[in-house]
């Protein structure tokens, strides 16, 4: 039973951030424009998928920091300050 309990809470604060996601978007396009925001979007989405693959998280299988995913996502955020100029 408990667990079931914190399965519906997982969800509702998943909801609260998905809301909050879309209220930040939204207030934030017309600032810095629509590119801007799904570059900045993007590059924490993969910054995020790093740090996970590599502590592991989940039950993922663990996948060490290696020199070209490093250059990658340097080249994402050389990307998105590009961008934003």
């Amino acid at each position: 039973m408990l667990s079931r309990l914190i399965l519906l809470l997982l969800a509702m604060l998943g909801g609260v951030f998905a809301a909050y996601y879309l209220v930040s978007s939204l207030a934030a396009i017309p600032k810095i424009g629509v590119a801007s925001v799904f570059s900045l979007t993007v590059a924490g989405q993969v910054i995020m998928s790093l740090i996970l693959d590599t502590t592991g998280t989940f039950g993922a299988a663990q996948i060490s920091l290696s020199t070209f995913r490093i250059l990658g996502t340097l080249l994402l955020l050389a990307g998105t300050i590009l961008i934003q100029r």
